[in-house]
């Protein structure tokens, strides 16, 4: 397995320094499935979460391209060469060994932090909060217009996709989880950075006001609030509220 160590820390590059450590380590599953396990690794005073991938990926992945662990950190790698934030990748790593293949993702957990969906069903009385919600609003859109700006789409950017701090006023963002992320020529940029503005909608529409979901959308594209929409907004907006319609 060709493994890579992305730190300068002792402890951590003692944990993960190959991925037989990685395979060793105990600690708490988060999620299990046919693809994948997720495991929280407590070490020193930090944590760490493990994803540990027995599949290359679904259809074609099986068998050729960039498996879904490669593309999981080299997406979160990417986030963080943009100045978007994100979970910091300690290790990774994919090879084949006798039970068959294996694909390591380790991430440092950030601490304080919700994902989005978590935060807007158990700390609702933060989304009451006029300067948390609407600096987050701030800070999640400015983050999407510079991914969309380089021509990266995300894929799967739900509010389970986006952590947030719950503990600090000026609340940062954070976007994780993002093996489904890419770089997309014409015509499809335009098709998936509408999925993924829909994406958003789709939990927004019950949590934001419509005043509030229209500063994310204005932010987004980098204009004052007191800006007024114009014909080409208002058809994106059609695009983005339809796109999953009758999928519910």
């Amino acid at each position: 397995m060709r493994w890579q160590l992305h730190s300068d820390d002792p402890v951590e590059r003692e944990a993960f320094a190959s991925p037989g450590s990685v395979l060793n380590l105990s600690g708490d599953i988060i999620n299990e499935n046919w693809m994948s396990t997720l495991l929280r690794v407590s070490l020193g005073s930090g944590h760490y979460y493990v994803k540990r991938y027995a599949v290359r990926g679904r259809g074609m992945r099986r068998l050729a391209g960039r498996s879904r662990a490669r593309a999981e950190w080299e997406n979160l790698l990417w986030f963080e060469a943009q100045g978007i934030p994100t979970a910091r990748v300690v290790a990774c790593g994919e090879g084949r060994f006798e039970s068959g293949y294996c694909g390591l993702v380790v991430t440092e957990e950030r601490p304080g932090t919700l994902d989005l969906f978590a935060c807007a069903a158990s700390r609702k009385d933060l989304l009451l909060v006029p300067e948390w919600r609407r600096g987050v609003i701030r800070r999640l859109a400015g983050m999407v217009r510079t991914m969309h700006e380089q021509g990266f789409v995300h894929g799967d950017l739900k509010w389970r996709n986006i952590l947030v701090e719950v503990d600090a006023p000026s609340a940062r963002v954070f976007l994780i989880d993002c093996p489904q992320g890419r770089k997309m020529p014409e015509p499809f940029l335009s098709r998936g950075i509408i999925k993924d503005l829909a994406c958003l909608h789709k939990v927004a529409r019950y949590r934001l006001s419509a005043t509030d979901q229209l500063r994310f959308y204005l932010a987004y594209q980098g204009a004052y609030t007191g800006s007024r929409l114009d014909e080409t907004d208002r058809k994106r907006i059609r695009r983005i509220v339809r796109f999953f319609h009758g999928d519910e």
